[in-house]
């Protein structure tokens, strides 16, 4: 796949949450450009992995530069779970599916939770309920994969940046 679409340079894969229910959770496009804005200024190439549900819904990637849709990862777990290791690093928006690439040590992430009052699953108290250890990365994580509490673009793009140093990339 990466042969066929002629990707030569890293990788940041994103996975994008885009349901028609909670629609508070989905992932905020104008907030994530900005974040993908930057990587592609370090010379990485966007991998989009949209949304189980409505992998062909992908218009939103029109104002997102050197972006190449990965569809069929939505569908096929061995592809996502291939182009989370292959990735120079992976950004979970709140309801992406990071379990995956938290599962293997060789991913590295940023995964970004944040509170939706009024949401059923998405509020620090529901995370407390399930013994989430709010505001701090998750104890089954290794020092290439982070969780974000709240972050602003700032936060996520500095943690990018410290991750990927530390293998020398920039």
């Amino acid at each position: 796949w990466l042969n066929f679409r002629e990707i030569k340079s890293n990788i940041v894969s994103i996975t994008i949450r885009n349901q028609n229910y909670q629609l508070e959770r989905n992932t905020d496009l104008d907030f994530y450009k900005e974040i993908l804005l930057f990587m592609v200024s370090k010379g990485y190439e966007i991998v989009v992995i949209p949304d189980t549900a409505n992998f062909f819904d992908v218009d939103f990637v029109r104002d997102w530069p050197k972006c190449i849709i990965f569809p069929e990862a939505s569908t096929n777990v061995l592809l996502r779970a291939a182009i989370y290791q292959l990735s120079s690093i992976n950004i979970f928006p709140p309801g992406g599916a990071s379990a995956l690439a938290h599962a293997n040590k060789k991913c590295k992430s940023v995964t970004v939770l944040q509170h939706f009052q009024g949401s059923l699953f998405a509020t620090m108290e529901h995370w407390k309920s399930k013994g989430y250890p709010v505001g701090k990365n998750f104890p089954f994580l290794n020092d290439q994969q982070v969780v974000l509490w709240n972050p602003t673009s700032q936060d996520i793009k500095d943690n990018l940046v410290k991750i990927l140093s530390r293998d020398g990339l920039e």
